[in-house]
């Protein structure tokens, strides 16, 4: 908890760090609604028409539950599609405002990752793979503990995501990032935030910043990162 204050003041309450969450956050918000709207397109009027031609005479109805039910169906898979966008793009994104978060904290010039860019990108694909999985478990296990299981597992996708710009410029993927996750300090309570505001639509777009100046901030404090 204490993690994800401390990036909420950083970004929001020091001007200095504006520079470096207004591009992001924008393009963050676009690649979102992008997701949202091209769904609506490829799959709402193709489903109106299917009920349509089945039942007649009302088409203004159908078209208004459906829209609803396609309202109603990103409620609960907003957080996890974020999730998976900010995982494919928080090493490019984010970097920046990762990057002036540690050397605020160290004092000192935060490293540039010398990884191939294929190695970058292979990194991000396989967290955005990663979240994907998460969410289709997250269906199932949610049934079972309702609320819970959702957020336990979101906040572990989280964990990862909103920590991997600080380990990348420490040439750590994903593979040698997971065993230390849990040496973090703070970790269990970061997790269970993240994954509290990330599974509720608005609030994850509004608070990526400060979950990644957040994650930033425990992983350097923890002081697990180191070249390898």
């Amino acid at each position: 908890m204490g993690y994800v204050v401390e990036g909420f003041r950083m970004v929001f309450m020091d001007r200095r760090y504006w520079r470096y969450i207004v591009v992001p956050w924008m393009w963050s918000t676009l690649i979102f609604l992008a997701v949202v709207v091209l769904g609506y397109f490829l799959f709402v009027p193709a489903i109106q028409g299917w009920i349509d031609s089945r039942v007649e005479g009302y088409e203004g109805i159908v078209r208004t539950l459906v829209s609803l039910a396609y309202a109603g169906i990103w409620f609960f898979i907003a957080g996890f599609v974020f999730l998976t966008i900010t995982a494919v793009t928080s090493s490019f994104l984010w970097e920046a405002l990762s990057q002036r978060v540690e050397e605020q904290i160290t004092g000192n010039l935060a490293p540039k990752s010398s990884l191939p860019t294929m190695r970058i990108v292979s990194d991000s694909i396989s967290r955005g793979v990663f979240s994907i999985l998460i969410a289709i478990l997250s269906l199932f296990c949610g049934w079972v503990v309702p609320i819970i299981a959702p957020v336990v597992l979101a906040g572990w996708v989280g964990l990862l995501d909103y920590t991997s710009p600080a380990f990348l410029r420490y040439n750590q993927t994903v593979g040698q990032q997971w065993p230390v996750a849990t040496k973090m300090k703070g970790w269990f309570g970061f997790q269970v935030v993240s994954g509290l505001l990330t599974l509720v639509p608005l609030v994850n777009v509004l608070m990526l910043p400060a979950l990644v100046a957040g994650g930033t901030s425990m992983a350097v404090r923890s002081r697990l990162l180191s070249h390898q």
